[in-house]
């Protein structure tokens, strides 16, 4: 059985454990989202150098046996705590659900376990997790800053509760810890003041410890919590009876999963000195998370990063001018609207975006701190996306900018001297995506009824943007221009969606003739260029033809030669090769 300490308050004054859970503020999204961002980044920030971390989250139900474990021998009441005796008690009517973050490949919780201790190392992981509040970071260009998104695992417990088991290495050797803590209301005891913190554990001389090695191991096993092997140092994070907000365990696991792909995607692009692992676990066995680059619109932004990471020329270095300063790397990709893949989340929408107009924002570290949104394409079969990540030598001024939650940038609450940094970071940023999106050189004129159309760069996956074109011809400064012909006097191609025709993915074109199709010609653009062909050597071509009225496609060479009144208006599908932007030049 552990032995239980509830805090009281010191002459000299404590922070009440509601002062700690109200630390976070009021983050931009649910307390699900926010913990699994805080724990992501802590295992970040307690790698191991030369290894590769690896974060495991798994969403289970106690077992009968381990329930009664839990009940006999941790849940102790600590005093007067009525919150928690409710909570015990409304817990111990039903099997309830366990939520674990569990990372190996990182240094665990070590230094001293008391936090009067000096740490002889300048370790003091397991103090500034379990027992202080507020710590500055000690890990140079690490995703967390201020000690505080540890109150995100209490927030997310109905009953305020967390267990912690932790393999480190202390004064050189391996030692094995488990810890359980608590953030309730303050209440009385026998005339004594108490902050609400509670913790489980060893007594030791007045001071709850952990509990230590095997003793800590045969704990975390009766838990469920699996095994801490010699060599492989990291810490376990258990969250009991997490709060669900009326959603299915199901819908749960695919929340904590569209989190993890929207947030943490970098660390999934194989890059060695930004690797991480992610493994999750739900009550359906594992959830297999998708590759960055096959996951729209991610996958665009995942694009964006592999431009920075290969210095490509498009990549825009973003600067002040008073005082002059390189604020960091910006590169934004074009490509074709993809259809999403659909988790049941149980929210009303995803909070991935249907059309992507975003920048992902970073730090060095890498960590998506947020997606700034910018204007949308006009066209409504592409979107945009790009990536902006901090110049080293700045990234202690953005990371202050941060709320303790690391959702934003708030420029305002910084000094003078340095906000101008952040402002002009974000409005060069949102400039670029403004000019992104309306190009004065990509606007051309269209089937000759005067309207305006955009002609866009897909995606690779599945090809560019069809434009649809009449006797045009391209100026030499870009622009798109019309011949010096009558605009009512020639036949017109205009673009009338996408399909698969003949097996064969295809954009279809509305033609009207008036006399006729003679034939016609198909050319490739790809950013402005007039080639043969695309990248891989392939060539758009007519893969069918079938007159207005008709629902059957009919093949055969381009010059179709089809004259009369049946032939006045019909439809032709062109295949549509990646990489391409392509139009239709009837004559």
């Amino acid at each position: 059985m552990l032995d239980v300490h509830s805090e009281p308050y010191a002459p000299s004054g404590n922070i009440s454990a509601s002062g700690v859970g109200n630390s976070l503020g009021t983050p931009t999204m649910d307390r699900l989202r926010v913990f699994i961002r805080e724990a992501v980044q802590n295992s970040w920030d307690a790698r191991l150098k030369g290894q590769t971390p690896r974060f495991a989250v798994t969403l289970r139900k106690l077992e009968e046996a381990q329930l009664a474990f839990l009940r006999e021998t941790i849940l102790r009441d600590p005093g007067t705590d009525v919150e928690f005796a409710q909570a015990k008690d409304g817990l111990l009517d039903s099997t309830p659900w366990i939520l674990e973050v569990h990372d190996s490949g990182t240094k665990g919780l070590g230094g001293p376990t008391r936090a009067d201790v000096i740490s002889s190392s300048g370790v003091n992981d397991f103090v500034d997790f379990v027992r202080n509040v507020g710590s500055p970071r000690d890990v140079e260009y690490g995703g967390g800053t201020y000690g505080y998104g540890k109150s995100a695992a209490y927030i997310l417990s109905t009953m305020g509760m967390i267990l912690v088991h932790t393999r480190t290495m202390s004064d050189a050797d391996e030692t094995e810890r488990f810890i359980g803590a608590r953030l309730g209301p303050s209440h009385d005891n026998s005339g004594t003041r108490h902050t609400g913190r509670h913790w489980w554990g060893r007594n030791v001389d007045g001071v709850i410890e952990p509990a230590v090695d095997d003793d800590a191991a045969v704990i975390a096993s009766s838990l469920g919590l699996g095994p801490r092997p010699k060599g492989r140092t990291g810490t376990t994070v258990a969250i009991v009876a997490p709060e669900m907000d009326e959603k299915t365990p199901e819908q749960i696991t695919a929340t904590i999963a569209e989190c993890l792909m929207l947030y943490f995607w970098p660390k999934m692009l194989g890059n060695e000195n930004r690797s991480m692992e992610f493994a999750l676990t739900g009550p359906d066995g594992v959830f297999p998370l998708p590759d960055p680059e096959e996951f729209p619109p991610v996958s665009l932004a995942a694009k964006a990063m592999r431009k920075i990471d290969a210095e490509d020329e498009s990549v825009i270095t973003v600067e002040s001018k008073r005082p002059s300063k390189k604020l960091g790397k910006l590169a934004i990709v074009k490509g074709r609207r993809l259809d999403r893949l659909k988790w049941d989340t149980g929210d009303e929408s995803s909070i991935i975006p249907d059309r992507l107009s975003h920048v992902a924002l970073m730090r060095p570290a890498e960590l998506v701190v947020k997606y700034l949104q910018g204007p949308r394409l006009p066209s409504e079969f592409s979107e945009h996306g790009g990536v902006f990540v901090v110049e080293r030598d700045l990234e202690s001024v953005f990371a202050h900018a941060e709320p303790p939650a690391h959702d934003d940038w708030i420029p305002d609450k910084l000094p003078k001297s340095e906000r101008v940094f952040v402002n002009v970071a974000l409005s060069r940023i949102r400039d670029a995506l403004n000019d992104f999106a309306s190009p004065a050189d990509h606007t051309f004129y269209g089937n000759g009824e005067g309207d305006d159309h955009e002609l866009r760069s897909l995606s690779t996956e599945l090809g560019k943007l069809i434009g649809s074109l009449t006797n045009h011809e391209v100026s030499k400064g870009g622009r798109m221009t019309r011949k010096g012909t009558s605009r009512t006097s020639k036949p017109g191609a205009v673009h009338a969606g996408f399909g698969i025709v003949q097996d064969r993915r295809c954009a279809l074109f509305d033609v009207g003739t008036g006399s006729g199709l003679k034939s016609m010609t198909v050319f490739v653009r790809i950013e402005g260029s007039e080639i043969p062909s695309n990248a891989a050597g392939e060539r758009p071509e007519v893969v069918a033809w079938r007159a207005a009225a008709s629902s059957d496609w009919q093949t055969g060479s381009p010059d179709l030669g089809v004259t009369g009144e049946a032939a006045s208006s019909f439809q032709i599908a062109v295949s549509l090769p990646d990489d391409c932007a392509i139009g239709l030049e009837v004559k």
